[in-house]
């Protein structure tokens, strides 16, 4: 507790300067294993400040972020480095500090992975093959990965697995932003708004559009179509959380500690069987809107 109370009235401090959370950014962005906190920092500035401060704490951050990949990539790999780093939690924070939906940033994220696969699809075509011959490289020590090879997976492998493996790499790229967005709107609420975070965080859930889209980009992935195959990971990972988030709702109660472990233990366990029933949870939680019929569940209890 008193931890966390320093660390926002440090926060609430460096908001109030604008050279100090430049200052910061930078300092963040130059130390090992620490961009992510930088980027979070900017994206609390952009929440709290609006759009204009956010970007002159992204820019000086992202530039310093970029030196020192210089001394080992070119200047173009350099640049679309930092610009993956910073500019899509820059630009989620900048949808969630005008609309307060969270809908809209995963919107905001699902776009600009289209539009980073077109560009790889259009200009770079060779580049999704080269990193998964790399990958094989590496697995090819592996048995497991031999018997899986051998186990009927050699059509998949020349042809989808290729542009599944790059949907798995803009779902960590992806991941790691929302990682930082989540760090800023949880220290905004914990200063402006304390128990806010945890009720937007409960009440999210999959909306209706979405399950249009996880159906045409599953029968296009079906047929081999790469943006498809592209962007249906990150698809999936939408409603993953979704469906995870109802599941704890359903059967957490008081022991909210507890379920969280539990519903993570599982997935962990059986990890193909679990992430079907949370995606088909999303899928069906855009549909019908389970919470309210807990809500009045709990309030006929009581």
């Amino acid at each position: 507790m008193r931890a966390g109370d320093f660390l926002a009235q440090q926060t609430k401090a460096i908001l109030a300067s604008k050279q100090q959370a430049v200052l910061f950014a930078i300092i963040l962005a130059l130390l090992p294993f620490t961009a992510w906190l930088s980027v979070a920092l900017m994206a609390l500035v952009t929440l709290r400040k609006g759009p204009q401060q956010g970007f002159e704490v992204m820019f000086p951050a992202a530039l310093l972020h970029m030196l020192p990949f210089l001394l080992f990539v070119s200047v173009p790999s350099a640049i679309v480095s930092s610009l993956v780093t910073y500019l899509p939690c820059y630009l989620a924070a900048v949808s969630l500090h005008r609309k307060a939906s969270w809908q809209n940033v995963c919107a905001w994220f699902l776009l600009q992975a289209c539009v980073a696969a077109l560009i790889v699809q259009c200009f770079i075509p060779g580049f999704i093959g080269q990193q998964f011959a790399v990958l094989q490289t590496i697995m090819a020590d592996y048995p497991g990965y031999k018997q899986w090879i051998s186990g009927g997976a050699a059509r998949l492998e020349t042809s989808y697995w290729p542009q599944l493996f790059f949907g798995f790499q803009m779902i960590g790229l992806g991941f790691s932003a929302l990682l930082s967005l989540l760090c800023a709107r949880a220290m905004q609420a914990k200063l402006f708004n304390p128990g806010g975070f945890k009720q937007e965080a409960l009440a999210f859930r999959s909306a209706r559009p979405a399950l249009l889209v996880l159906i045409t980009t599953t029968i296009a992935g079906y047929y081999g179509i790469p943006l498809a195959l592209n962007i249906l990971p990150l698809v999936l990972g939408y409603f993953l959380v979704s469906g995870f988030g109802l599941v704890y709702c359903v059967m957490a109660g008081k022991r909210q500690i507890s379920v969280f472990v539990l519903l993570l233990i599982l997935l962990l366990l059986k990890p193909s069987l679990v992430l079907l029933i949370y995606v088909i949870c999303g899928s069906l939680d855009s549909v019908f809107n389970f919470r309210i019929y807990l809500s009045e569940r709990v309030s006929k209890s009581t």
